[in-house]
């Protein structure tokens, strides 16, 4: 019994005092033990299957811990208790967390999200405690916060580094699609706050195709290359819709270069003459104008439908 104490009494010490049925179990308990710590007033109950050393700080990590705990495997602190725990705001946030969808939920918490893309980002753990990382969560903020507050937000991210603009990016064309909560939000954020310096061509590419999936456009064939009968490539697209021959270029401050100019007129001429359609697209477009890009996409789309043979 001594033995199976401080086995627990170690694991308690890495894990904010708390122990779970599951610690008991495999430390050589069972379920009586842990009853008989609580009833003695050795342990207090926080959780089904959850306690915590009794005469130890009910601290706010230990708060968070214990409902990871209780809301079972995969769970992770988000939302405003992430951002607490990460450092940049929210000071008196609740305890929140959230769990993949399909797990049942923790039996009348309010305090337990379910999510379809939780394996869309990475889960770091501060302090012990698993959570979403920095730029999920500013997006998962975007459910909440209006634009403003959420620019603070990510701007109090950014200046203690915990994300850059590129990781924002990243986040946003991971989690796209069309009604998925932050995700205008977090463009509107990005478009308003980062500096055309700060946007490489792969960052402009990532929002542009963010753009698609968001508004529900199919998705895009990336990189598709295009080769003549002697096996030459004679392009590599950023963007193209295969079956119906249409290429989306977005094009970089390297394009204002009259040789690199000069290959691209050649190379579209090329493609033109093989019955596809090109649309080249400024980058600022997709980073700052979100909504004309969307009206070139769609009406770039709409005219090579009406070009294609009726069969």
């Amino acid at each position: 019994m001594v033995d199976l104490d401080r086995r627990l009494a170690e694991i308690a010490r890495h894990q904010h005092c708390l122990i779970t049925l599951e610690d008991v179990i495999k430390s050589g308990g069972t379920a009586d033990h842990a009853r008989r710590r609580v009833q003695s007033g050795r342990w207090v109950w926080v959780f089904h299957g959850v306690y915590r050393l009794a005469g130890v700080p009910w601290t706010y990590e230990a708060q968070v811990l214990a409902l990871v705990f209780a809301a079972g495997p995969g769970a992770v602190a988000s939302f405003m208790c992430a951002a607490r725990l990460l450092g940049f705001g929210f000071p008196t946030a609740a305890p929140e967390v959230t769990i993949p969808r399909g797990r049942k939920p923790l039996q009348g918490s309010a305090r337990v999200h379910t999510s379809t893309d939780l394996d869309r980002c990475s889960i770091v753990v501060r302090n012990g405690i698993p959570m979403t990382d920095p730029a999920r969560t500013i997006l998962d903020l975007g459910r909440y916060l209006k634009e403003r507050a959420l620019a603070r937000a990510a701007e109090a991210a950014r200046r203690q580094e915990l994300v850059t603009w590129h990781d924002l990016i990243e986040c946003l064309t991971a989690h796209a699609r069309k009604g998925r909560h932050g995700v205008r939000r977090l463009r509107m954020v990005i478009s308003g706050g980062v500096r055309n310096s700060a946007v490489t061509d792969t960052d402009s590419e990532l929002l542009a195709l963010s753009i698609f999936r968001e508004h529900g456009f199919d998705e895009p064939t990336l990189q598709h290359r295009v080769y003549d009968d002697e096996g030459e490539l004679v392009a590599e697209m950023d963007f193209a819709y295969v079956d119906r021959m249409i290429n989306f270029e977005i094009n970089g401050s390297v394009h204002l270069d009259p040789e690199v100019a000069e290959k691209d007129e050649a190379r579209d001429q090329d493609l033109r003459s093989r019955g596809w359609t090109v649309r080249r697209i400024w980058w600022e477009i997709p980073v700052h104008q979100p909504d004309k890009f969307v009206r070139i996409l769609r009406a770039t789309l709409r005219a090579a439908e009406a070009r294609r043979p009726f069969l």
